[in-house]
C-alpha cells in the first residue's frame, strides 16, 4: 500500500507553496501539477492533493532540491486566502473534479505539442523555399546549337563541326586558364553540387561540356544528376509535411528540367 509523505504548506493571497521532503526523486516526470491537482508519485511514496481552489498551472512550478526535497510552487488563479488547502465534498465530486483538471492539462499539453510542431514545419517550408528561391537566381542554364556560317557552302557535316571549334577556342582564349579546363571545371561541378549548389554544379558541368563535346561522358550523367537531385528532395519534402500541392510543382520543375538537359545516352 502506497505511503502518504509527509508535507507542510503556507499561502499567501496570490500564491500556496507545499514543501514535501525526505522522498527520492529521480526525475521531473513523478511530479505533476494541473489546475486543481497536486501529484506525486515516488514509489512507496504517493501524494495526491486536491486543491481548494484553482491555480494558473502555466505559471505554477516544481522544484527538487538535493533529490529529497520537492518544493510545489503555486499561482492563485484569484487573489484570496483559502484557509484549508484541499478541498472539501463527498468523494465522487472530488474524484470528478480531479479527473476533469488532469483532462484540461491534457489537453493543453497536446496543443503545445502541435504548435511546436507546427513551428518545426513552418521554419523547415521557409528553409526549403529559401533554398529554391537562390537556386534558381542562379543563371539559367542554356542549351544552344552554333548555326552555319558559310551557308553558301555545301552543308558539310566536317565543315561544321571545324567551324563551331574555332569559335570555341577563341572564346576560351578570354576566360582564366582555369577555366578552360574540363577536368577543373568537372571538379569544380562536383565541390557545388557537395555544398548543395546544383545550379551551379551544373552550370561548370554545362561548360566543361562545351569545351570537349567528344567526351561527353566525363560529366554529362552528374549535370542531369544534379540538375534532378534538388527538386526531387524538395518534392519529398512537400510530401512529408503533407503539402501535395507544392510537391506537384517540384515535379513539374523536375520534369521540365530534364527536358532542357541533354540527355545522358552519348555518355
Amino acid at each position: 500500500m502506497p505511503l502518504t509523505p509527509v508535507y507542510t504548506w503556507t499561502e499567501t493571497e496570490s500564491s500556496v507553496r507545499i514543501t514535501v521532503d525526505g522522498v527520492p526523486i529521480k526525475d521531473q516526470s513523478q511530479l505533476f501539477c494541473s489546475d486543481r491537482l497536486v501529484k506525486l508519485n515516488a514509489p512507496p511514496y504517493l501524494l495526491l492533493l486536491d486543491l481548494k481552489a484553482p491555480v494558473d498551472d502555466d505559471q505554477s512550478t516544481a522544484t527538487v532540491l538535493h533529490g529529497r526535497k520537492v518544493v510545489f510552487q503555486l499561482a492563485k488563479a484569484e487573489p484570496g486566502l483559502w484557509g484549508t488547502l484541499t478541498a472539501e465534498g463527498d468523494k465522487s465530486t472530488i474524484k470528478q473534479q480531479r479527473d476533469e483538471s488532469v483532462q484540461r492539462a491534457h489537453e493543453k499539453q497536446v496543443a503545445a505539442q502541435q504548435q511546436r510542431l507546427a513551428r518545426k514545419q513552418q521554419e523547415e517550408r521557409a528553409a526549403v523555399d529559401r533554398h529554391i528561391a537562390h537556386d534558381r537566381a542562379q543563371p539559367p542554364v542554356a542549351v544552344s546549337f552554333t548555326q552555319l556560317s558559310t551557308p553558301h557552302l555545301p552543308a558539310r557535316e566536317q565543315r561544321e563541326v571545324e567551324l563551331r571549334d574555332i569559335k570555341r577556342h577563341a572564346k576560351a582564349d578570354s576566360l582564366d586558364v582555369s577555366e578552360r579546363q574540363p577536368a577543373f571545371l568537372k571538379d569544380k561541378g562536383d565541390a557545388l553540387a557537395a555544398q548543395g549548389n546544383f545550379r551551379g554544379a551544373i552550370n561548370a558541368y554545362t561548360r566543361a561540356l562545351e569545351l570537349q563535346p567528344k567526351q561527353p561522358s566525363l560529366c554529362c550523367l552528374k549535370r542531369v544528376q544534379h540538375a534532378v537531385q534538388l527538386y526531387a528532395y524538395a518534392q519529398q519534402w512537400w510530401l512529408a509535411v503533407g503539402d501535395e500541392q507544392r510537391a506537384a510543382e517540384m515535379a513539374a520543375d523536375q520534369q521540365r528540367l530534364q527536358q532542357l538537359l541533354p540527355t545522358t545516352q552519348a555518355a
